[in-house]
Order: C-alpha cells, then sequence, then structure tokens
C-alpha cells in the first residue's frame, strides 16, 4: 500500500461518520408543541394610611403554608425584619404576592386589612383574604410585610383578567 492510498482512505472514514451522523439525525422525530400563556388586562393597588405597596405577581407554590395573619389580634407586624402574611397555601396553587410597606409617616399601632379581588374576562369576582397587617408603636420607613393569597385553582384564568388589591 502506497502512502497516497492510506491518505485518501483516511479522508474517506471522517466523510462516512459524517453521512452515518446525518443519517441518524435524519431518522430522529422532532416533537413540536405549542403553549398557551395567560395575560392579565390590568391591576389596581389602593393603599391608604401613608402605606406603600409593590406588586410582586402570581406564581405557582412551591411549599404549602399554614395561615397566618388572620385577625387584628392575630396579626403579622411590621418589624426590621421582613414578616409573611398569608392565607392557607396549597403546593402547586396559583399564588399572587404583595409586599406592603411601611413609610416615615405610617400610623403606629394601626391593624391593616388586605384584600385581593380578581375580576375574570366575564366580569366574575373572586375575593381572597382578608390578611392582617399592623405598625407597631414606633414604625420606621422601609419595614416590609409579603402578603400571599392562594387563588385555590392551579391555572390562571383565562385572558384577559384584571385585580385589585386593597390595604386599609
Amino acid at each position: 500500500m502506497t502512502v497516497q492510498t492510506r491518505r485518501s482512505s483516511l479522508r474517506v472514514v471522517p466523510a462516512i461518520k459524517i453521512l452515518l451522523l446525518i443519517a441518524v439525525v435524519s431518522a430522529v422525530t422532532i416533537a413540536v408543541g405549542s403553549k398557551n400563556f395567560t395575560g392579565e388586562k390590568g391591576s389596581r393597588l389602593d393603599v391608604t394610611n401613608n402605606m406603600i405597596s409593590l406588586d410582586q405577581g402570581f406564581s405557582t407554590a412551591g411549599l404549602a403554608a399554614t395561615a397566618t395573619g388572620t385577625s387584628c389580634s392575630g396579626n403579622v407586624t411590621f418589624t426590621n425584619t421582613a414578616g409573611n402574611a398569608n392565607t392557607a397555601v396549597t403546593t402547586g396553587d396559583i399564588t399572587y404576592d404583595v409586599q406592603a410597606n411601611t413609610t416615615s409617616s405610617s400610623p403606629a399601632n394601626k391593624c391593616f386589612t388586605v384584600t385581593l379581588t380578581l375580576t375574570s374576562n366575564t366580569g366574575v369576582r373572586a375575593n381572597y383574604g382578608p390578611l392582617y397587617i399592623a405598625t407597631s408603636a414606633s414604625p420606621s420607613s422601609g419595614q416590609t410585610i409579603d402578603c400571599k393569597f392562594d387563588l385555590l385553582t392551579t391555572v390562571l384564568p383565562p385572558s384577559p383578567f384584571s385585580f385589585q388589591v386593597t390595604i386599609r
């Protein structure tokens, strides 16, 4: 065998490997699917008494949680450590989260109610809560409580829908 023949056969082997790879890839079934996404139509945050709120959005609950902040006497109080108030949460359910924040002029020793109203595209309203949060005797600006509502379902309502959060 000559040097020229060996070089030719060495070039043929990679070409055969490439052709086999193309044949294997061509034989593979590629699945194509679709995924529907839901959007919201609008949102409204009503906050009184010198408080601020921040929409944290909708998500799927990764963990279950027992209800906290279920009454004014069993409220979640603002402190220098972030707090959590929530309805009973079931793993896998859709939840809505809003963060309530104190300001330098938030009233002292005040209990607030936090409610969520979700309105479907057909106009049907569903109310969640209330959750109860409260300021201490000397609230300071920037204290936070995350308020989470379980929507008691694993899917968002059909789009479009709207929601309103009220903190009073």
